[in-house]
């Protein structure tokens, strides 16, 4: 956690999060942060969970963009630091406080089998408004700051 973040700046960046997990500005897709739905029309865009974290943070901080990965079906979300098709970028993890790259739940804190964000988003069929009421009710298991 970084040691210049206050709890409720934490709480903030949540908020964005989660209110643009509930928006319709996103349509949710799987196993990539953020897919290519339609070759015809790159703005045609499907995202996991983590991958609406990046383009909240992106948002947030003017930091991060989008950029077509070599397999042309999906994108990679390039930060300062680093880009990635699947997993959280060190940067979005840390700036969300996050315990781990795919969204890690701690299990000592939450009754639940899925270890990750990503499991809710690609194996259990959650929606993204169940996976922000998931966030929200579960901040202790998600977030080193909680």
């Amino acid at each position: 956690m970084d040691e210049k973040v206050s709890i409720e700046q934490y709480e903030l960046r949540l908020q964005a999060w989660l209110k643009a997990l509930r928006s319709d500005r996103f349509y949710q897709g799987q196993l990539r942060l953020c897919l290519l739905d339609d070759p015809e029309d790159p703005s045609i865009r499907s995202y996991c969970c983590l991958g609406v974290a990046c383009d909240t943070y992106s948002t947030l901080t003017g930091i991060g963009q989008w950029v077509m990965s070599e397999d042309e079906m999906s994108y990679e979300f390039r930060g300062k630091r680093s880009k990635h098709t699947t997993i959280l970028p060190e940067e979005v993890q840390e700036y969300f406080g996050l315990r781990g790259a795919m969204g890690g739940i701690d299990r000592n804190n939450i009754q639940l089998n899925p270890l990750y964000l990503t499991e809710l988003n690609d194996d259990e069929d959650y929606s993204f408004d169940q996976i922000a009421d998931f966030i929200e009710n579960n901040k202790k298991g998600l977030f080193v700051w909680a």
